[in-house]
């Protein structure tokens, strides 16, 4: 949401693990992101800061719930310079260890964690239009037409560093549950990521499609390559905010997901 040169935002997301077979504890793993932005005079730079929470229930064979919690921080700058066709990002987020009360050992994981992040990204809009919009409280380039009519072009680099707990490499929670050993990859992974955007029916339709290599996140398992992509349909106006349907998909080797959700044009 964006009020004047301020922006707030939020995300939640869940990863549940049951217990199943001869897996007799089972885990829930709660991620979710608060995060403000201000864009500063001249409207060309975004800086941005967020907060990060990983909690954990873990379910012992006994019945017994067991809870852990960590907090996170993250920071974002974006260049978007007026006029121009052209915006550069750069992000960081810091590490995150939520530590299990009797981890590592009775078949309970010490601690689940989130290692460092980095990513550089870059966009590039070929078409009419501005692509870098004036921010309201500015009327130095009102009256210029938004860039509908054209695609837009990005290319992602994320990098992620090894993970690690105590000095010790950091096992694949799934394998772990499973009473396997899968070692993480012990090397910094990059990640590439190319997509592009457009609006077919403009200010009311919405496609991108792209594709990322999944770098070695585990030992002696080989990178793959994923197909994404997207539409976003406008649906209704209600009080003046506009409502969108939209249906994304992410295709791999072994893998598939896909989604169906509502928010905001």
């Amino acid at each position: 949401l964006r009020f004047g040169r301020l922006g707030v935002g939020a995300f939640v997301d869940q990863i549940g693990l049951p217990a199943l077979g001869d897996r007799e504890v089972s885990l829930l793993v709660l991620r979710s992101t608060a995060g403000v932005a201000w864009a500063l005079p001249g409207d060309a730079w975004v800086l941005a800061a967020g907060l990060h929470t990983l909690a954990n229930d873990l379910t012992t064979a006994s019945g017994e719930v067991v809870g852990a919690f960590a907090l996170g921080a993250g920071a974002n700058i974006l260049y978007r310079p007026p006029g121009q066709r052209l915006r550069l990002g750069l992000s960081m987020r810091l590490p995150q260890a939520a530590r299990i009360q009797g981890g590592g050992q009775g078949g309970i994981p010490e601690a689940i964690i989130e290692p460092w992040r980095f990513a550089l990204g870059g966009a590039w809009w070929i078409g009419e239009g501005q692509l870098n919009q004036p921010i309201p409280d500015s009327d130095a380039y009102e009256g210029r037409p938004p860039a509908v009519d054209g695609m837009l072009l990005t290319v992602d680099l994320v990098l992620v560093l090894p993970r690690k707990l105590g000095g010790r490499d950091a096992g694949g929670l799934e394998a772990f549950f499973e009473g396997r050993t899968q070692p993480v990859n012990p090397r910094p992974t990059l990640s590439l990521r190319v997509g592009t955007e457009t609006e077919p029916v403009a200010d009311h339709v919405r496609m991108r499609g792209g594709i990322w290599l999944e770098p070695s996140r585990f030992a002696g398992i080989s990178p793959r390559l994923h197909l994404s992509g997207g539409i976003d349909v406008r649906l209704f106006t209600v009080y003046g905010v506009s409502i969108r349907g939209s249906l994304a998909f992410d295709l791999a080797a072994g893998y598939s997901i896909s989604s169906l959700s509502l928010g905001f044009w």
